[in-house]
């Protein structure tokens, strides 16, 4: 019984035990279900918070976000070359064009894959005959290689693969990346010369095997179907910058060059990476004004003159004086427009060679250069065209004034000869510049006066740029007078005959036109327009006159009196046959150092046909010309204008009307030759006028001693003292009067 009381107190003592502990439990529970749901409660608000960030930062900051995503994919973007735009002629001839061509291009990085490696490096010597050892030296020892243009054996020259090459790669891609094993199989037969069991043995993994790592790259080459035609006024374009470019290539790069396209990766709405290819868009077409034929016939033509005579420069502008177009322009010099950097002809291959990589920079660069363009001279007597039409359209000429020239005129004490050192006795106007005489128009710059004659230099263009489209132009605004008013009467006297300044031959035509076009002024150009790629005309060149320097009245007397200048002038050989010509001679002894340089002259003649109603105007300029016989006249450069004319003249369509100058009545004379400067053309008692050894133009000094009529007190002279019988009286035009009496005895020229 005691037993079982004590276990019963034991057992209840346990269960009092067990219910204090339940009770316990139950106690605290609340407590813990509190601090669950609070975690759950902040879990719940801090996804709520990060998804409200999430969706802010993914639409109002959506670019940059999705920058950031795209960032971490692994992508690439290609840029894809545009061509650059062809250049015509004005009748649709392509004188540069863009031809594309294909660089190999390898992956290393892809081609080291197991997968990759067998059948790529396979297809790559099968196909281009590349060398398998240095082409897997590559791959190996470059794992990390993106992008590599492949070279020849030589390791510099880029690799260029033809079309068909190309063709036959990519069918081998095609075939070996099939995913049928038995299709691949084949292919890889093919591809590594084995049967398919070899294949299969020797590859127990043919089947993951494919042609991965290679592209090609487009390109363009620039390309001129006429060689060296044209070549100064085209130029020549090299590399992707201007500042290797010459010409219209240069001075319209900006027009000719397309846009580039690209090829990159993007994300599309649902966040999957896409590729995006954006075409390029070729260059512009710029139209030049240039007429292959006509150019080929200037350049034929002078080439002849070169091989038979020959000279330091020869130039040729052929232009419409209606517009400014030039037709053609060229010089004795040439060079290969598809191979620019050649050796020049002018020099032998061992002279070449010899030269440091600096001497050969300056002597392409003087090949380049083109002198119709970037070249000054003095005008010579071709200028005295301009002082009788200023003169005649101020009304200081009324057309029937008389002039007489004894062989010199003396201003402020200088002597200033004329080329007939004998004199031309009286002439008209007509006369004046059918002989090209110093004296009449030494007299006539007179009439006009300073600041007149100042006004209508500038106003034909000399001295400043014409704005012609082509890089180089030369600025003479240094080399001339910009004011006659602040100058010594000597330095207007020889700028009547076109001496002590300098111009280009584009300021020469440009003024030229004018003087027989109506008076109308053109800014000379080369290119005509302008188009896009889909033929829309973008720019068109400004063909309307920008002044006017003379009036109709004045241009129809200067017509004829050009006219009279060919028909019994010193431009007599220039005539053609059935054609009516016009034009003005020149010649003018060179400035070296400040002096007159003996027996080196700049020799030309500018023209226009039909003179009636001109269509086309010729300026041909030899420079130090090698005739022996015609090295200081204007004989060489007329002969060369007459055998372009003979061609073009045809070739234009272009025909005269010959009746249209019958009433002038022209003497069948010797045609006199006209030389601006016979020795020395400016002498004084003291000697020789001094020149600016830089510029070339006059530099004033004292002159000698003159009376109140502009006479030297004394004109005695050692050379006129050994000079029996030779009158040392003034002319006796006396430097003065116009229309004077003729002399019973006209006395000969002063020495």
């Amino acid at each position: 019984m005691k037993r079982f009381l004590r276990n019963n107190n034991n057992k209840g003592k346990k269960n009092r035990e067990r219910r204090r502990k339940n009770l316990n439990s139950l106690r605290f529970r609340p407590n813990m279900q509190n601090k669950l749901a609070f975690l759950f409660t902040g879990a719940m608000l801090a996804f709520l918070f990060l998804a409200v960030v999430v969706v802010i930062t993914t639409t109002q900051n959506y670019d940059e976000y999705a920058v950031k995503v795209f960032s971490n994919y692994n992508y690439s973007s290609t840029s894809l070359t545009a061509a650059r735009g062809t250049i015509t002629d004005r009748n649709g001839n392509s004188l540069a064009i863009s031809e594309p061509e294909y660089l190999l291009i390898i992956e290393a990085q892809n081609i080291n894959d197991d997968k990759y490696y067998q059948a790529t490096i396979a297809a790559l010597t099968k196909v281009f005959g590349l060398d398998r050892a240095e082409l897997e030296s590559f791959v190996v020892n470059h794992p990390n290689s993106q992008y590599y243009r492949y070279r020849e054996s030589d390791g510099q020259t880029l690799m260029i693969v033809p079309l068909d090459k190309i063709e036959e790669f990519e069918a081998i891609e095609s075939a070996v990346n099939v995913t049928s094993a038995r299709r691949k199989l084949e292919a890889l037969s093919e591809l590594f010369g084995l049967t398919t069991d070899e294949v299969a043995a020797r590859f127990p993994e043919y089947a993951r095997f494919a042609v991965e790592g290679v592209w090609f790259e487009k390109r363009y080459e620039r390309v001129y179907p006429y060689g060296s035609l044209a070549c100064k006024v085209i130029g020549y374009q090299s590399g992707d910058s201007a500042e290797y470019s010459t010409g219209i290539e240069k001075y319209y790069d900006l027009q000719l060059t397309g846009v580039d396209g690209k090829s990159y990766g993007y994300l599309n709405d649902d966040y999957n990476l896409n590729n995006q290819v954006v075409a390029p868009v070729e260059g512009n077409t710029v139209v030049s004004t240039i007429d292959v034929q006509i150019q080929s016939i200037v350049e034929e033509k002078i080439a002849d003159y070169m091989e038979n005579t020959g000279a330091e420069n020869v130039g040729v502008v052929v232009m419409n004086p209606n517009n400014g177009e030039i037709y053609a322009m060229a010089t004795d010099t040439y060079f290969d427009l598809n191979d620019p950097t050649a050796k020049p002809d002018s020099y032998t291959q061992s002279e070449w060679d010899s030269l440091s990589a600096q001497d050969k920079s300056t002597a392409l660069n003087e090949l380049y250069s083109n002198y119709c363009v970037s070249s000054s001279f003095e005008p010579g007597s071709v200028f005295k065209a301009f002082v009788v039409a200023m003169a005649y359209e101020e009304g200081y000429l009324n057309g029937d004034e008389n002039f007489y020239c004894g062989g010199y005129r003396v201003v402020n004490g200088w002597k200033v000869r004329c080329h007939n050192r004998d004199g031309c006795g009286v002439l008209d106007i007509f006369g004046a510049l059918q002989n090209s005489c110093n004296v009449c128009l030494m007299q006539i710059a007179d009439m006009v006066g300073k600041e007149d004659f100042t006004t209508y230099f500038n106003r034909f263009g000399f001295g400043k740029k014409t704005g012609i489209d082509l890089p180089g132009e030369m600025d003479t605004s240094a080399l001339v007078y910009s004011d006659f008013t602040t100058q010594p009467d000597v330095t207007l006297a020889c700028a009547s005959f076109g001496q002590g300044f300098n111009v280009t031959m584009v300021e020469v035509c440009a003024a030229f036109a004018s003087l027989v076009n109506g008076g109308y002024y053109y800014t000379p150009h080369v290119v005509k327009e302008i188009q896009s790629v889909d033929g829309t005309i973008v720019y068109t060149a400004d063909t309307t006159p920008q002044y006017l320097t003379i009036s109709q009245e004045t241009c129809e007397y200067m017509r004829e009196a050009l006219f009279a200048v060919v028909e019994g002038g010193t431009a007599q050989t220039i005539k053609v046959p059935g054609y009516n010509i016009g034009g003005k001679t020149g010649s003018a002894e060179m400035v070296i150092n400040g002096k007159r340089a003996e027996d080196e002259w700049v020799c030309s003649i500018v023209t226009a046909c039909p003179i009636e109603d001109p269509e086309v105007l010729i300026y041909t300029l030899i420079d130090r010309g090698k005739d022996p016989e015609n090295y200081s006249n204007s004989m060489p450069a007329q002969l060369l204008s007459k055998a372009i004319y003979e061609e073009v003249l045809p070739y234009l369509n272009i025909h005269s009307n010959l009746d249209e100058y019958d009433y002038i009545v022209i003497p069948e004379t010797e045609a006199p030759v006209e030389s601006s400067y016979e020795e020395a053309a400016i002498t004084a008692e003291v000697g020789e006028v001094e020149t600016d050894p830089q510029t070339g133009l006059i530099i004033e000094t004292e002159p000698v001693e003159t009376d109140e009529n502009g006479e030297p007190v004394s004109v005695e002279n050692p050379a006129d003292e050994s000079s029996e019988g030779e009158s040392t009286e003034p002319s006796p035009e006396g430097g003065e009067s116009i229309s004077p009496e003729v002399p019973e005895e006209t006395p000969a020229a002063l020495e």
